[in-house]
């Protein structure tokens, strides 16, 4: 850059181009390097700056596809929950255990690759996305949408909005609010979203979570994706017992004292996880 600038005429980069290049260095790869670029002192001031013209323009080219093709992301460790705003005021609540990306071009590209994702789609600048979870490729309308990745594939519940989906196998869905697709080893469903479904995502988000007749079993699953130190079951007979009740995800504490005041089920601390057995 400095010897084109001094065939241009720059004074401000002369000194700079009269300076003694250090010697290169001795090894095959310098070697090459200096071999490659002689040309420099015998072009005139036309070539000179057309090749830096060129040079600039294929520097911003490449900037521009790197902009184009990266992606940020976040996480949200065991018990955490994080908002994010993300490029053009979307909005995205990160449940525990979650990791998502996204990326900016035409439009908004969200990536779901682990947990649970709230997503608000509201405003000129955030009223559409495009959303990447597992086997499916949702394109968002504005509204809200709530995505949780299980071991067994995705579900995707629409509180408002529309959602184009395609999946595997040529699969093609439109969800409107209220609706709910899941998917699995045998394809996809979709069903109307249940109020207990919709107030389980709200509730996440608070910080709670709501049990209405779940096994214990089952509950004590959903509950330890909070808990750095998991609630197990010393005796399996108790697994089947259903209950019910809202507690705070960070505190089970709580929901210990309820299973022990209507069930008789006792809590011990063991070296890793809390046990319950029956009294």
């Amino acid at each position: 850059m400095a010897a084109t600038w001094k065939q241009s005429g720059d004074l401000r980069w002369a000194a700079a181009a009269e300076e003694p290049a250090a010697p290169p260095d001795p090894t095959p790869d310098s070697t090459a390097v200096e071999e490659a670029a002689p040309a420099w002192p015998g072009m005139n001031r036309r070539t000179a700056v057309t090749g830096l013209a060129a040079a600039v323009a294929a520097m911003v080219a490449g900037t521009g596809y790197w902009m184009q093709t990266r992606r940020d992301s976040a996480a949200t460790g065991i018990g955490e929950r994080r908002i994010l705003r993300l490029p053009g005021g979307a909005l995205a609540n990160l449940n525990t255990g979650t990791e998502i990306a996204w990326r900016i071009g035409d439009t908004l590209e969200v990536w779901v690759e682990k947990g649970e994702v709230a997503l608000q789609l509201a405003g000129e600048g955030a009223s559409r996305a495009v959303l990447h979870a597992a086997t499916i490729r949702a394109e968002l309308a504005g509204g809200a949408y709530n995505l949780r990745l299980f071991d067994q594939g995705p579900r995707l519940a629409v509180m408002a909005g529309t959602a184009v989906v395609s999946g595997t196998n040529g699969f093609a869905e439109t969800l409107r609010a209220n609706e709910v697709l899941t998917g699995d080893a045998s394809g996809y469903t979709k069903a109307p979203l249940s109020s207990e479904e919709r107030a389980q995502a709200d509730a996440w988000q608070r910080g709670e979570i709501i049990f209405d007749g779940m096994e214990l079993a089952d509950a004590l699953d959903e509950f330890n994706r909070y808990l750095s130190e998991p609630i197990r079951l010393a005796d399996p007979a108790i697994g089947a017992i259903r209950l019910g009740g809202r507690f705070r995800t960070e505190d089970p504490s709580g929901f210990l004292q309820s299973l022990n005041d209507g069930f008789g089920i006792e809590s011990r601390r063991g070296d890793s996880s809390i046990l319950l057995y029956q009294q």
